[in-house]
């Protein structure tokens, strides 16, 4: 006997409804384990189900899995619980509930608030034996069924509108010429690679009462001499241009010789999406329905700040903010990522903490991840720091992550830069590290330091050239060891007096200019032994 045939609506119904109001965002995990939970509640013979088996029925554990080691299940049913509660508040007609310490799921009515089990209860007698739901109770729950299938059918079902990120339409190409699809195309496919945005086909019909709407809209006409237009960002809610790109180029063909009209494409429409962009400022300014949902997207922000700051005060106020909403149980995969790597880069020396709880507190959240870790660049950015710092480290393991990495990201400017980096100062691959290199430098126009740096550290390995001084010069950043340490050596190898004694001056600050102290430094790091031995230099 199941839930719809006695009061008339069905499993579907109620998972369409979760699903479509965005609460359990893009995480998948999220929805395997809320799918499971609702499969089991409207199972009639309800069997008795234990930590174990949603470990390995939901999150594919094996059976050596230990509660005390893997903390997957509670982290989870912690995080349904706190995204329930975000569609409650945001749900008139009915009420879910996840109660602690059971994996029944229950029904309300919205008005009543008396929470009732979506299939008929047990007895305490035994198993078996079923209450009969007395005419109170019928009347009050299809009173529920009469306002929320009237919701469903109301509810835009197509446009599956996120209330816990900003929503983003692309403009549909104005016609069917090969330009204008092919620029469709690329845009977006550019904006498909950040996970900060929900994509839906029309965001006015997403309305603004949840969180901040935009869209995305371009124009490109094809000249003689090359390419002319623009692509700009409208917010939904002011009506203003929030953000806008300048697209030109002197390509004469449409689809443009050597990836010109491409790599310009990507770039603007890079700028604008990236996590410390124009668009996301704007929509951490606005109003947001929930403001639990607003801090957590506030903390990816911040954390994409800080790292381009490169200063500890702004790196621990972004690492308590994810560790914040991490223990509310609402953060995002996007956001478990960014916490993940902000524990590693403790691991790996660049902030003072204690590396081993660090560590431990990062390979928890991966392993909770575990193959997801491709559905998000942020998760993707710490399954690289993971695999090049854990105590089981290997050269295969580092080179197929990286691959992986390549293949899923290949136009994210953030990610390309990582593989760079691992690829170069870890595996000693700097023909590869320069060309991956080469691709980021066209896919960013804001450029921070770091983007340099394995050309930087290319010339400090290389022979003596005109251009080997102005590359390593190119990569310094006051606040950054990695940065002092390679144009200090590379100050020496030139022969630049001034620029050895500011470098020599901000290692004393790091307490990196004695032997041992850099030693353990470099070694934590993991760097590769040529790149290692040319930042010993004195």
């Amino acid at each position: 006997m199941t839930y719809k045939n006695e009061v008339g609506i069905s499993k579907s119904d109620i998972w369409e409804a979760v699903i479509e109001s965005g609460v359990l965002g893009s995480s998948k995990n999220q929805s395997a384990l809320f799918k499971y939970l609702l499969d089991y509640s409207f199972d009639e013979t309800r069997p008795d189900i234990t930590t174990k088996d949603i470990a390995a029925k939901v999150f594919g554990r094996n059976g050596d899995f230990n509660t005390k080691k893997d903390s997957i299940v509670r982290v989870e049913m912690h995080r349904l619980r706190a995204n329930l509660e975000s569609f409650n508040e945001q749900s008139e007609p009915l009420k879910i509930e996840l109660p602690k310490s059971s994996y029944l799921l229950k029904i309300a009515e919205a008005r009543s608030n008396k929470p009732h089990e979506l299939v008929d209860t047990i007895a305490n007698t035994g198993r078996g034996k079923n209450r009969l739901l007395g005419g109170a109770l019928m009347a009050s729950i299809a009173a529920i069924i009469f306002i929320f299938t009237g919701a469903i059918t109301t509810k835009n079902k197509g446009e599956d509108c996120s209330i816990v990120m900003p929503n983003l339409e692309i403009a549909a190409p104005a016609d069917d010429t090969d330009l204008s699809q092919y620029v469709h195309q690329v845009v977006s496919g550019a904006a498909s690679q950040f996970k900060h945005f929900n994509s839906v086909r029309n965001v006015e019909a997403c309305g603004t009462s949840q969180v901040p709407g935009y869209k995305l809209t371009y124009a490109l006409f094809e000249r003689d001499e090359g390419f002319q237009g623009s692509l700009s960002i409208t917010s939904q809610a002011s009506g203003k241009i929030v953000g806008i790109g300048d697209l030109s180029g002197s390509a004469p063909s449409a689809i443009a010789k050597d990836g010109e009209l491409y790599y310009t494409l990507a770039r603007i429409t890079n700028d604008l999406l990236q996590p410390s962009g124009v668009v996301h400022r704007d929509a951490v300014s606005q109003s947001w329905n929930n403001h639990a949902h607003l801090e957590d997207y506030s903390c990816l922000v911040k954390m994409y700040d800080s790292f381009a700051s490169d200063t500890d005060e702004d790196y621990y106020e972004a690492f308590e903010c994810l560790k914040t909403a991490h223990a509310k149980g609402s953060s995002s995969l996007e956001n478990l990522g960014a916490l993940a790597a902000s524990y590693l880069e403790q691991v790996q020396g660049n902030r003072v903490a204690d590396s081993e709880d660090a560590f431990k507190q990062a390979e928890m959240i991966l392993n909770d991840i575990g193959e997801n870790w491709q559905q998000s660049p942020e998760t993707t950015a710490a399954k690289i720091m993971y695999d090049s710092v854990r105590k089981d480290y290997n050269v295969q393991q580092i080179k197929e992550t990286l691959l992986r990495a390549e293949k899923t990201y290949t136009s994210h400017p953030l990610v390309l830069l990582d593989i760079a980096r691992y690829s170069g100062f870890m595996l000693g691959e700097w023909e590869k590290a320069i060309d991956v290199m080469g691709k980021v430098k066209r896919l960013m126009s804001d450029q921070d330091n770091s983007v340099y740096q394995v050309e930087a550290a290319f010339a400090l390995l290389s022979e003596n050239s005109s251009l080997g001084w102005k590359n390593c010069l190119n990569a310094y950043s006051e606040h950054s060891k990695v940065s002092n340490l390679i144009v200090h050596a590379c100050a020496l190898k030139y022969n630049n007096a001034d620029w050895t004694d500011r470098t020599t001056n901000n290692l004393i600050d790091f307490n990196l200019l004695e032997l041992p102290e850099r030693q353990a430094f470099i070694e934590n790091m993991g760097f590769e032994p040529a790149i290692s031995a040319a930042l010993m230099v004195y």
